[in-house]
């Protein structure tokens, strides 16, 4: 397939780098809002489990912070995009019963979703710690 701009082709890698990088700061910044609506958050019934238990939050919290940190650096990329991706998606099914959840809105929650699917796909990008060898 001809390319548009062929030069540029060989910023692929840094493109991919980007996108880890941005979705890692925004699955960090879901944790921190998880962590302060904690107290609202652990009032509200969910489906399957009714009142939250404050642990069931820490590890909500500290599972959301940990996946963003690790995207943000590149380590396990794939593992930590797949499990960043199905909390994104969580979130963006709970969001429309459960306000506390809407840190972001259903859209954008869906995007990042995508986003770190793809990112299971590509692999890190440049500038990561899995570099494939």
């Amino acid at each position: 397939m001809l390319s548009l701009f062929p030069e540029l082709l060989f910023l692929a890698p840094i493109a991919v780098a980007l996108l880890r990088v941005i979705t890692g700061i925004y699955v960090c910044l879901i944790g921190w809002n998880l962590f302060v609506a904690r107290r609202t958050t652990a009032r509200e019934t969910f489906p399957l489990i009714g009142h939250p238990p404050a642990w069931v939050l820490a590890i909500a919290t500290t599972g959301f912070a940990l996946c963003g940190i690790v995207l943000v650096i590149g380590a396990w990329t794939q593992a930590v995009a797949l499990l960043a991706a199905l909390g994104c998606l969580k979130l963006a099914i709970l969001s429309r019963t459960h306000p506390s959840l809407s840190y972001l809105s259903r859209n954008t929650y869906l995007l990042l979703g995508l986003i770190a699917l793809s990112l299971v796909f590509m692999g890190s990008g440049a500038l990561a710690v899995d570099l494939p060898l």
